[in-house]
């Protein structure tokens, strides 16, 4: 399931600081581990999978149970670990902020984690986006994992119209 909304209205540019906030879950049984996961603002991207090539957001890897942090420009990506264990049922809010000038911030549950200062997609507009893809394929059938969203938050102040 891929979910991209028609505008690209966002752009991280100087002046114009940008807050993204989402509160999500994994569900089914054993779903920590069998599902790819993108929650973000990302360019139109036909395979969002697991982000864009230009994005900023959260994902979740095929085989992994941890949450990253993860920015891409132009096809180079870099992520990073802020949860080291997802636990199906249990809902978490993953934050970010662009403070329009050359870092994004991030939080987890309330608590900063760490920053990007490269791999900023400035050059790209950006549509708030979600992904999920279930690898979980058991015996031959799928098994019945995903996700739920309780809310997606995007803000950007600018400083000019």
């Amino acid at each position: 399931i891929q979910i991209q909304s028609a505008n690209e209205g966002f752009k991280l540019t100087d002046n114009d600081p940008i807050y993204f906030g989402v509160r999500w879950a994994t569900l089914g049984v054993g779903a920590a581990g069998s599902l790819e996961v993108f929650i973000g603002l990302s360019n139109k991207d036909a395979t969002l999978v697991t982000g864009g090539s230009s994005c900023i957001g959260f994902n979740v890897t095929a085989g992994s149970n941890q949450v990253g942090f993860y920015a891409s420009k132009a096809d180079s990506g870099t992520t990073q670990n802020i949860l080291t264990s997802l636990t199906t049922g249990v809902f978490h809010v993953a934050e970010f902020y662009w403070d329009g000038t050359s870092t994004i911030y991030c939080w987890m549950d309330g608590v900063q984690q760490t920053s990007h200062t490269t791999q900023i997609p400035s050059a790209q507009t950006l549509a708030v986006s979600i992904s999920v893809t279930n690898n979980g394929a058991v015996g031959g059938s799928t098994n019945t994992y995903g996700i739920a969203v309780d809310y997606v938050r995007a803000i950007q102040l600018l400083a000019s119209r």
